[in-house]
């Protein structure tokens, strides 16, 4: 378990590989995650979202975060999210 998270000030520019730029996986638990001043931009034709959540998130804040065109958040497996401040979750 982890209980406070915070990734910040992040640029990322991804040529080929779609992974999620923040992946909690299954059976992890984060207290507080806080993604704070995050870019994300693609030269692939596959979506890539700030977050992949497959474990549980008790408290999530979004701030001056952009994922361009893709969504945001995506849950996977058991993934579950208790507070959320931020974009819009799309379930895979």
């Amino acid at each position: 378990m982890v209980k406070n998270l915070f990734v910040s000030h992040l640029h990322r520019r991804e040529t080929a590989l779609p992974m999620a730029t923040v992946h909690v996986g299954d059976n992890a638990t984060v207290s507080r995650l806080l993604l704070y001043n995050i870019t994300t931009e693609r030269e692939i034709e596959e979506e890539i979202p700030l977050l992949n959540n497959r474990g549980n998130i008790e408290y999530l804040s979004i701030e001056r975060c952009d994922s361009g065109k893709d969504e945001m958040i995506k849950l996977g497996g058991n993934g579950k999210i208790g507070t959320i401040e931020g974009q819009k979750t799309v379930e895979i």
